[in-house]
C-alpha cells in the first residue's frame, strides 16, 4: 500500500495508515468480506480517525467455478498450493485460468464508503508449479499464491519461482485495487 501511496504522491498522514488485525466474516465474495472488515474496523476507530481501509483477495479458478475465492485464506492452510494442483489434476482440468478476486475499501465516518474491486478477470494467469521456490515453499498462509502464474503481465512461471526484482515489479505495476486507491487519493485531493 505505501508503495503506491508513494507512487500518488499522497499526503504523509494517509502514508502513515498502519495495519490493525480485524476478524474476517466467512462470505461468498471477497467484496463482502473487505466490506464487513472496513464497516468492523470503522466502528472500531476512535473519533479523531480520518478513515480505514479494508482490502481481502482470494484466488478464483474457473475450471472450479471459482473457488476457492473467498475461502483462500483457509484453502492455504487445509489444501495448499499442492492440493489445489492435484484438485485440478484429479477433476481433468484442462482450463488452469486463474486470477485474483480483489477489494479494496475505504470507509470514514459520515460518508459512503468507497468500494474499489477486480473481480474474477482470468486474463491474469493460471496454475503451475513451481520448480525454484525462491519465495514461500514453507509459508503456508502463500501456498495458493506460490502457483499463480501471472501470464497477463508476462511471466511464465510461478510467483514462488520469479526473482525478487520482477516479483516486486509485479507488486507494483501490475493491476491492481491498491493502484486504482492511490489514483483516487492523488485525484480526490480530499487527503
Amino acid at each position: 500500500m505505501r508503495e503506491h501511496l508513494r507512487r500518488a504522491r499522497a499526503p504523509a498522514r494517509v502514508d502513515a495508515w498502519r495495519g490493525a488485525a480485524i476478524e474476517e466474516i466467512q462470505a461468498n465474495s471477497v467484496r463482502e468480506v473487505a466490506v464487513a472488515k472496513a464497516a468492523l474496523a470503522l466502528e472500531r476507530c476512535d473519533r479523531a480517525c480520518a478513515g480505514v481501509v479494508a482490502h481481502d483477495c482470494g484466488l478464483c479458478v474457473r475450471a472450479l467455478g471459482g473457488f476457492p475465492g473467498p475461502y483462500t485464506k483457509d484453502f492455504n492452510y487445509r489444501v495448499g498450493g499442492d492440493g489445489l494442483r492435484a484438485l485440478l489434476d484429479g477433476a481433468g482440468a484442462i482450463d488452469r485460468s486463474a486470477c485474483w478476486d480483489e477489494t479494496l475499501v475505504l470507509a470514514r465516518e459520515g460518508r459512503e464508503m468507497v468500494v474499489f474491486t477486480r473481480e474474477k478477470e482470468y486474463g491474469d494467469g493460471e496454475v503451475g508449479e513451481p520448480r525454484k521456490w525462491t519465495r514461500w515453499r514453507d509459508d503456508a498462509s502463500r501456498s495458493v499464491g506460490s502457483v499463480f502464474v501471472a501470464t497477463g503481465f508476462g511471466f511464465d512461471e510461478p510467483l514462488a519461482d520469479v526473482s525478487e526484482d520482477e516479483y516486486q515489479r509485479f507488486r507494483r505495476d501490475a493491476p491492481s485495487v491498491w493502484s486504482s486507491f492511490a489514483t483516487f487519493v492523488r485525484e480526490s485531493g480530499e487527503f
